[in-house]
């Protein structure tokens, strides 16, 4: 990884953990909750938005990770600090989230609409 690249992943992580993630405003407070969805084979994933910005990750009911959340331009960004990679999910009008784009060495790479996996809000 290039340092430029680099700086602009650390800028981007600085930027969410600096921009007020707790949930503040209304489209922040729409978001605080439980999504799940299931995988074809069965396995449950959990993500629980709270509205001190921490985002709690569980798979098949155990808490695999934590990571900091933020509305940015209207999207939920995800910084997961392990993997440097910062997750995107977009906003549903029947207030589910669906995961569409990654930003990995401070490039936004958009998935595939085949690759894209919706998480229903149930909580």
């Amino acid at each position: 990884m290039r340092v430029s690249q680099v700086m602009k992943t650390l800028m981007l992580l600085t930027i969410i953990l600096l921009s007020g993630a707790c949930a503040t405003t209304p489209l922040a407070k729409k978001v605080v909750g439980e999504y799940e969805r299931k995988s074809k084979g069965g396995t449950t994933y959990r993500l629980v938005f709270l509205k001190n910005g921490t985002m709690e990750n569980y798979l098949s009911g155990q808490k695999t990770d934590e990571n900091k959340w933020a509305i940015v331009n209207g999207e939920i960004h995800v910084a997961y600090n392990k993997e440097g990679v910062i997750v995107i999910h977009r906003i549903n009008k029947n207030i589910s989230i669906t995961w569409i784009s990654r930003i990995w060495d401070g490039k936004r790479k958009d998935l595939p609409k085949d690759e894209q996996v919706t998480y229903k809000k149930i909580k």
